[in-house]
């Protein structure tokens, strides 16, 4: 096409799953005296309602969590998780009574997380997990058959009915949004 037409500027614009091809065709046009732009491939990096801006011809993406993008987002949190907790509360009630009366210890595990700006907040969970579970080894991802849970808690594993105080966590933790494990507790 190239010999053919004689274009200024060959543009190439691939998905990240052909990256062979992309590299081939790079290859074969390497010798070619005409202005290749390669276009990357932004929909493999862009997280879940990121805005694509141009930075001095470069594409960036450009965060969803600020401004009235991060109002709109933590009131949509809020509203969603205070429904969540007032509808589920008899299940949560029954979970937490049956976390009790199948195994000694607390009801809820707490484990420390940052949040957008390095702001760290509790997260929380229903205990899965025997009260001495990380005494020898320390925290650690537990596995798919860890004889460190307790019978219940394999269930509740199971299902990620585990996961519905993280509900508590939206309503109260502004920054809790986006956020990474720091250390266990």
């Amino acid at each position: 096409m190239i010999q053919e037409h004689r274009p200024d500027e060959v543009l190439v614009a691939l998905p990240a799953a052909l990256s062979a091809e992309m590299d081939l065709l790079l290859r074969r046009l390497k010798d070619e005296t005409v202005h290749v732009r390669i276009v990357p491939d932004l929909n493999t990096y862009a997280a879940l309602g990121c805005n694509i801006e141009n930075f001095d011809g470069m594409p960036v993406n450009d965060s969803p969590v600020v401004g009235f993008g991060g109002w709109a987002k933590r009131f949509t949190d809020f509203s969603l998780a205070i429904v969540g907790i007032i509808l589920l509360s008899p299940l949560l009630l029954l979970i937490a009574l049956l976390v009790k009366l199948s195994s000694p210890g607390p009801i809820l595990y707490a484990q420390e997380r940052l949040g957008l700006d390095g702001q760290s907040f509790k997260m929380l969970k229903f205990r899965s997990m025997a009260i001495d579970a990380e005494a020898q080894s320390g925290p650690v991802w537990a596995k798919k058959d860890d004889n460190r849970r307790t019978a219940f808690g394999t269930f509740l594993r199971k299902t990620s009915l585990d996961e519905l105080p993280q509900l508590w966590c939206a309503a109260r933790c502004p920054s809790s949004g986006r956020a990474r494990s720091v250390r266990s507790s």
